[in-house]
């Protein structure tokens, strides 16, 4: 069950982890993202920028408000971001519809996997302590 929590009831090694992953998230995202074979622009990193600062935005709501459930506040946001980021696409990138599709897709496995990475291996310090 989903539970929101107030900043008061949260640890401060969750809330600087949580900002931290994000961050990280964030700049994979610019280079996976902006070393693309879709940029073919003369700054394909200010698109990327574009886009993972909303993905950023989105990630760090829900993982600051919604902590308890481990598995919906790691999928919910990439669903989100799965949304955000097809509008945004179409609007930046001048692809066909199948080809946007594919690409956000395979961005946001790379980016998924690598968040589950950070994540177990950032919980790990957590709960240690």
């Amino acid at each position: 069950m989903l539970q929101i929590l107030s900043p008061s009831e949260m640890s401060l090694e969750y809330l600087i982890f949580a900002m931290i992953r994000c961050i990280i998230v964030f700049i994979l995202g610019i280079i996976i993202m902006g070393a693309g074979k879709a940029n073919n622009s003369d700054n394909p990193y200010k698109k990327a920028t574009i886009v993972n600062f909303l993905w950023a935005i989105v990630n760090l709501f829900i993982r600051l408000f919604i902590t308890n459930d481990l598995i919906l506040g790691l999928i919910i946001p990439y669903i989100i971001n799965f949304g955000v980021g097809l509008i945004i696409i179409m609007k930046l990138y001048e692809l066909e519809f199948i080809e946007k599709l594919r690409y956000l897709y395979r961005v946001l496995l790379v980016l998924f996997i690598i968040d589950i990475i950070i994540g177990l291996f950032g919980l790990q310090f957590i709960l240690l302590e």
